[in-house]
């Protein structure tokens, strides 16, 4: 995805039912909210690496409104200076409305928490790693999913796949159906074990 500063969305605005499946969506910023994905509606983010991107006032990795699906993402070193009134922030994720997120890595923002919310309902929130943020795991609204994992997911320094000792491994959501032909970052089966692991990247052996 290219390089771009705009208000909301700084990479990609998903709006309606769109679908962004399989981006390295990197390095991008927003004036705003939305540092690398301004998730709308009922779309779907799922199976992106979002790193690196950021805001000023809130989701430097993703904002959500309305009642998207932001699923087996890794968004990990984004930022957000968590200006302003105490409905804005995150570091890696802002939540508003009624978001469905599940199975994400939120790790190592630079600058902000890594998950906020604003939603007074809480957000459908669960089987994700949030570790390692700047100022903390979880502010606003949000807290931890019954079923979070609260550690270092493990990453290889290389190629940020996750190392065969990760806790992320067989630690999605037990429940999750895959879109048909849906595949991890690099191509490969989504679920290749007993179930589907914690972000982008699907360990293979």
């Amino acid at each position: 995805m290219p390089t771009r500063m705009l208000e909301d969305g700084g990479g990609v605005i998903a709006r309606d039912t769109a679908t962004v499946h399989n981006n390295h969506i990197v390095a991008n910023s927003a004036v705003e909210l939305g540092g690398g994905v301004s998730a709308r509606d009922n779309s779907v983010i799922i199976d992106n690496f979002i790193a690196f991107n950021s805001a000023e006032f809130g989701g430097g990795g993703l904002r959500t409104r309305e009642t998207p699906t932001i699923r087996n993402n890794t968004i990990v070193f984004n930022s957000s200076e968590d200006a302003g009134p105490d409905t804005l922030g995150g570091g890696g994720i802002l939540a508003s409305n009624d978001p469905l997120i599940l199975s994400n890595v939120i790790a190592f923002s630079t600058d902000g928490v890594g998950f906020h919310s604003t939603a007074t309902d809480n957000p459908i929130a669960d089987y994700n790693c949030v570790f390692g943020n700047f100022d903390g795991e979880y502010s606003g609204d949000a807290v931890a999913g019954a079923n979070d994992v609260n550690a270092d997911p493990e990453f290889d320094d290389d190629d940020l796949h996750l190392l065969s000792s990760s806790p992320c491994i067989d630690a999605g959501d037990p429940d999750l159906a895959p879109e048909a032909g849906e595949t991890d970052i690099d191509n490969e089966d989504r679920i290749a074990f007993a179930r589907v692991d914690i972000g982008c990247d699907e360990t293979q052996d």
